[in-house]
């Protein structure tokens, strides 16, 4: 599981890196949850390639150019 999310991780940020995000939305599974702040986000694919573009855009502005994940640790859901 580790190695998967390793994995999932390196592709999610040379994606993010790139700027690609029909390759971030191919990630994931739609319809997407996601709950930032207390507050709860439902997407479509469209509306999440959306969300992305914006994204990119901002890190794009600031300049950013690399990112780097570290699972420190899972908890299963399920």
């Amino acid at each position: 599981m580790m190695l998967a999310l390793h994995t999932f991780f390196r592709r999610y940020a040379a994606a993010f890196v790139a700027g690609d995000v029909q390759q971030l939305a191919a990630l994931y599974d739609y319809p997407l949850y996601i709950r930032h702040n207390d507050e709860s986000h439902f997407f479509d694919k469209s509306m999440f390639i959306d969300n992305l573009q914006v994204l990119c855009s901002y890190y794009k502005d600031k300049n950013i150019q690399r990112f780097v994940f570290d699972v420190r640790w899972v908890m299963s859901l399920g």
